[in-house]
């Protein structure tokens, strides 16, 4: 497999200053063995001495390894390609290598190694031999590739787009040009202020909105944005400042979803709530959370008088919100200070049902801009959360619909849930560590299953099929399953992710419904056949 050339690693940093210490060759060298991996090589690429450290990295031990050549472990595609001879061929001339490279441990596994290869001279100049000192970096890669990969996975689902600190663009995925009706050539390079509106580019506002970013801050909210013929946009979106090792700020990326519609017709119910608010309930207190007064919705809705609740402090009107509503706490300091806060709360009434409101609560001042009371305004929200909770069982119940298992990609079964054994009929213990060849019912099943679903599996494609099974009692199954691919980062697959849903009863209705047809043809055929005989 390629290698991929990478900068100095700390080790190697810390390798090459004690080389320039002063201490001598053998005390540095030693003092570097119980620190990192070192391996002494040939010429030619043979092993001469090999370290702990490094073999315990690789997997291997000191008899192992003596002698073998350089390239056992490589993997074979890296080892026959022409990089790998020229690599070789540095070295020789007393170049010294710096790479970030991949290996094979002894057990095949990958390996990823920061190194340094440093020639050894003799006295007359020539190479005598070639030292190598590295550090496993394998899990600073892994977790780099899966950075890697779920940012992949996130570009091919939303809008993405990188701009240098200057504003200008850098680079923008498909996605995020089809809502921009761009092209990429006629985007990159421009400046961000190319997709906003004139006046905001202008602005103070617009001003401190990058000035932010390149400090470092992190944006995210619904912006307006103009389509390149002019329309106008709404994004859902998170502007991401991207740093250096040393904190600076080098570009800034862009997560984004077109929430256009969404947003459009947001702003319609908005529009008609507002014109709606003199049927909203009302509830005026004093600075100290008192009720004052409550209009004739607020009473009917909650079915008490006005006598009953003016003077109460307006927290015991809902359940349990002492805490939030106290008037020497944060919350209502805000609510003084002049931020409108918005809270979901419940109220209980004896003999009936909870009641839940969603209250604004704004402050009003007077000519000098003195508050002088709250004004809670709410809306009966009863029945949205209602609708919440059971759209929430709803999902809990679709949860539990699906059958899910996990293979490896030898086959064997990994992880299995209760749906999934109760439409199989096995216990957990029956199945897992077993092969999945025990849930099919005949080898030509089994066989299909290689062909049509597991060979596309391992070429990473997903698969969605109706298959047969079979129970533990024996009888088949029919389900309905879609098996996605799990790989690791050199493509490998891992592992076999397969959920589905028991479509036996369709199955044998279908069949059924064939055998009723092919019985009805069975008899015009008859019918045809005796009339044939009378003519």
């Amino acid at each position: 497999m390629p290698d991929s050339s990478g900068g100095d690693s700390n080790a190697v940093r810390s390798f090459n200053e004690a080389l320039g210490g002063d201490w001598s060759v053998a005390s540095r060298l030693a003092a570097i063995s119980r620190s990192f991996a070192i391996v002494e090589l040939t010429p030619d690429g043979r092993v001469i001495h090999a370290n702990a450290i490094f073999l315990k990295i690789m997997g291997y031990t000191m008899p192992d390894v003596r002698n073998r050549h350089h390239k056992m472990f490589c993997f074979p595609e890296f080892a026959e390609q022409a990089g790998y001879h020229k690599f070789w061929a540095r070295l020789l001339k007393g170049e010294h290598v710096d790479d970030k490279q991949l290996r094979r441990r002894a057990d095949g596994q990958p390996v990823w190694l920061q190194a340094v290869y440093v020639p050894v001279f003799t006295a007359q100049g020539k190479v005598d031999r070639v030292l190598k000192v590295a550090v496993d970096i394998t899990t600073a890669q892994l977790a780099k590739f899966d950075a890697e990969n779920q940012m992949a996975a996130l570009g091919r689902s939303i809008a993405t787009i990188e701009f240098g600190v200057d504003g200008k663009i850098l680079s923008a995925n498909d996605n995020f040009l089809e809502i921009f009706g761009y092209a990429s050539d006629e985007i990159v390079g421009e400046h961000h202020s190319a997709l906003c509106d004139d006046d905001y580019v202008l602005s103070e506002e617009y001003a401190l909105f990058w000035k932010r970013l390149r400090c470092g801050d992190f944006h995210t909210g619904v912006y307006p944005r103009r389509h390149r013929d002019g329309a106008r946009i709404w994004l859902s979106a998170s502007y991401n400042p991207i740093t250096d090792l040393t904190g600076n700020v080098v570009k800034v990326v862009k997560f984004a979803q077109n929430v256009t519609e969404y947003y459009e017709r947001a702003t319609a119910s908005v529009q008609q709530i507002a014109s709606l608010m003199t049927t909203q309930a009302v509830i005026d207190c004093d600075l100290t959370g008192r009720t004052m007064d409550a209009n004739a919705i607020f009473l009917g809705r909650t079915r008490r008088r006005l006598d009953e609740i003016v003077g109460q402090p307006v927290a015991d009107l809902f359940h349990d919100a002492a805490d939030l509503l106290d008037p020497r706490g944060e919350v209502w300091a805000q609510i003084i200070g002049g931020t409108a806060v918005t809270y979901d709360l419940a109220m209980v009434y004896p003999g009936e049902a909870v009641l839940w409101w969603r209250a604004g609560f704004t402050v009003i001042r007077d000519g000098d801009g003195d508050p002088v009371k709250i004004v809670v305004t709410a809306t009966d929200i009863t029945t949205e959360r209602r609708l919440a909770n059971e759209a929430m069982a709803q999902n809990f119940a679709m949860d539990a619909a699906f059958a899910r298992a996990e293979f490896g990609e030898d086959g064997t079964i990994l992880a299995v849930n209760d749906r999934f054994l109760d439409a199989i009929g096995y216990t957990r213990e029956e199945l897992v560590g077993q092969h999945h060849s025990l849930l099919f019912d005949t080898d030509e099943a089994y066989g299909m299953l290689l062909t049509t679903i597991w060979e596309p599996l391992t070429r990473g494609e997903p698969v969605s099929t109706r298959i047969r099974r079979k129970r533990a009692n024996g009888e088949v199954i029919w389900l309905q399953v879609g098996y996605s691919p799990v790989r690791d980062t050199t493509g490998r697959l891992l592992k076999v992710i397969a959920c589905g849903f028991d479509i036996t009863r369709t199955m044998e209705t279908d069949a059924a419904i064939a055998d009723g047809i092919n019985e009805i043809d069975r008899v015009l055929r008859n019918l045809q056949a005796i009339r044939g005989q009378g003519a």
